[in-house]
């Protein structure tokens, strides 16, 4: 699961677990978001990362942030 886990989240460039958490939570800037919305248009590995944690997020008893 790390390397997965390293794979998704420690590439250059890509989106941290913790700013997609927070675009999720309707947290960010407009700014922000723009950006995160920018690269969630170029990367089919950052929205599938995306739908991963909200699909987590909506179990019943699971907490991730």
């Amino acid at each position: 699961m790390s390397q997965l886990y390293n794979r998704i989240f420690g590439s250059e460039g890509s989106l941290s677990r913790e700013e997609l958490l927070a675009y999720l939570r309707d947290e960010l800037t407009e700014q922000e978001r723009n950006r995160i919305e920018q690269l969630l248009a170029n990367s089919p590995l950052e929205r599938e990362a995306l739908e991963g944690l909200e699909a987590v997020r909506k179990r019943p008893g699971m907490y991730i942030g």
